[in-house]
């Protein structure tokens, strides 16, 4: 009875890796600009949860997947930055205001109010009104100009789509800003700034022209680009 020769067998198991590996490790990649605004720290959080399910589908799959190191790396990465993000932002959010400044939210504080109107006549709102000549921090976007350099006056405008879109502002969602004690400032293109100043109104100006003014001591872009408020502190 002669033997059957057995066939050397090649076994090859190839497994392939999970898109999710390398999806949360460039997720971390991403939250790294956490560092510079809020939506960096919600990719870092995204970059967390996507990074714990990728590593529980890719230990459920017995061996057919691959890519849990990335998956790891990215869950890290984007744990620390989310983390780091949040300290700063909260840090810088509570440092920024000067001294026996308010600080005001400009599209919830101001634009969001519009004017009153009694007889016709415009009228500045009781919540506007009460912050006429006191020390303001403020922030939004500047209106782009042609100077670039060496401003000593610009628009501040609520938000970037007017400013960023050629869109043309309400007279309540933009402030004429003029720099006090000879001070300048460069344009800043698509950033959001924070001002420091006192804030003015003239109701009576014509239409089309500016009512909100303001005399600023500092101008410079926005550390933290959370708003916040703080107007309750003088109802």
């Amino acid at each position: 009875m002669s033997a059957v020769a057995e066939r050397p067998t090649n076994q090859f198991n190839y497994a392939p890796v999970s898109p999710l590996g390398p999806i949360t490790a460039f997720l971390g990649l991403v939250s790294t600009l956490s560092l510079l605004s809020l939506a960096g720290i919600a990719v870092g959080i995204l970059g967390v949860i996507l990074g714990l399910f990728a590593i529980l589908h890719i230990r459920k799959s017995a061996g057919e997947l691959r890519g849990t190191w990335l998956a790891v790396l990215g869950l890290i990465i984007s744990a620390t930055f989310a983390v780091v993000g949040m300290v700063l932002q909260y840090h810088w959010y509570s440092t920024e205001v000067p001294p026996d400044h308010i600080r005001v939210n400009f599209p919830r504080d101001i634009s969001k109010l519009e004017f009153v109107y009694q007889n016709r006549q415009r009228k500045i709102p009781q919540p506007v009104e009460k912050l006429l000549g006191k020390k303001i921090f403020i922030k939004g976007w500047m209106m782009p100009s042609m100077r670039t350099q060496g401003l000593k006056t610009f628009i501040l405008i609520k938000d970037s789509g007017d400013c960023c879109f050629g869109g043309s502002p309400k007279a309540f969602d933009h402030i004429e800003v003029t720099l006090a004690d000879g001070k300048t400032t460069n344009s800043f293109a698509s950033a959001m700034i924070a001002v420091s100043g006192v804030l003015n109104a003239n109701p009576n100006v014509p239409d089309g022209e500016t009512v909100y003014t303001m005399q600023a001591t500092d101008c410079r872009l926005a550390q933290s680009t959370f708003q916040g408020s703080d107007l309750a502190v003088i109802d």
